[in-house]
């Protein structure tokens, strides 16, 4: 019994062409991610809409910065988290 063993020459694959593409599980961590952080942002806003805009500034926060707060509506979000 003879064996035969032939090059297939896999060393003139260019392998830096394209990056592959992320795969099932790293979307889907990704994509869990995302919504765990957008759902910790929807309650930062609802906690700093029941805030006072004195408290507001005692944190550190200025007048426009204040203003930006108040107009994201985070109160509205509050209801359904």
């Amino acid at each position: 019994m003879s064996t035969n063993t032939t090059a297939l020459g896999f060393d003139a694959v260019d392998t830096a062409a394209a990056p592959a593409a992320p795969g099932f599980m790293r979307r889907f961590f990704d994509r869990m991610i995302e919504a765990k952080k957008v759902h910790g942002e929807a309650h930062v806003r609802a906690y700093l809409n029941s805030l006072s805009d004195a408290r507001l500034a005692d944190l550190g926060f200025s007048g426009d910065r204040i203003k930006a707060v108040r107009a994201k509506d985070g109160a509205a979000n509050s209801y359904w988290l």
